[in-house]
């Protein structure tokens, strides 16, 4: 055999061929090779499986603590929802009260006031006159009680007292037939504390009905 026919691979015994170790591989050799066993395909299916259902597992312990959580978050928004109902009731009867309150404040401001007025005129040098003659003619009120008091206090006293603001106080009452309501003389109070001067040419007289 010549040099120009030498080959690098050699015949095996089993009539193949031998390659040597710088030798290329050819596109025939992969075919072959030997795949996976069944056994080993097997084993790797049931590892998968294993591991599939341990996710599974996983994801359905997360799942049930999604819903506990669900459930905290809806029962807290219905407490929160509850609180704000009563505190929306509590503003409304708040409001109410001070309602209530500034009513008394201001009754009591008035009471406080009549009290006061009360207290002062115990001071004062005014005069009351009570047990007065009966009369149902108040349309000329001025004049009986001018002739009135000329009688009682003849004199420089009646002429004074008709210088002072004047209340007159009356009694209405129910008449008699076809009177209908009427009103009694029943108490006169000068006042001599408001002063002359704030009585003009026309007397003060001030007709209140009790």
């Amino acid at each position: 055999m010549g040099k120009a026919d030498k080959r690098q691979a050699k015949l095996s015994f089993s009539g193949g061929e031998k390659r040597g170790a710088t030798s290329e591989p050819r596109p025939g050799d992969a075919d072959t090779e030997e795949g996976p066993s069944e056994m080993s395909v097997r084993a790797m299916f049931m590892e998968l499986k294993t591991s599939l259902a341990g996710i599974d597992a996983k994801l359905d312990h997360v799942t049930e603590r999604l819903d506990r959580i669900r459930a905290r978050v809806d029962d807290h928004d219905a407490r929160f929802e509850t609180l704000e109902t009563r505190t929306s009731d509590i503003e409304d009867a708040r409001s109410g009260d001070r309602e209530q309150i500034a009513q008394m404040e201001r009754l009591m401001e008035v009471i406080r006031n009549k009290n006061e007025d009360l207290e002062a005129r115990s001071r004062r040098n005014n005069i009351r006159i009570v047990g007065l003659p009966e009369t149902t003619d108040m349309s000329r009120m001025e004049d009986f009680v001018e002739n009135m008091l000329q009688e009682l206090f003849p004199g420089e006293l009646s002429r004074m007292l008709l210088m002072w603001p004047l209340d007159i106080y009356s009694i209405r009452i129910k008449g008699r037939g076809d009177l209908g309501e009427i009103g009694i003389l029943s108490e006169l109070e000068f006042h001599h504390d408001q002063g002359c001067e704030k009585v003009s040419a026309q007397r003060q007289f001030n007709l209140r009905s009790i």
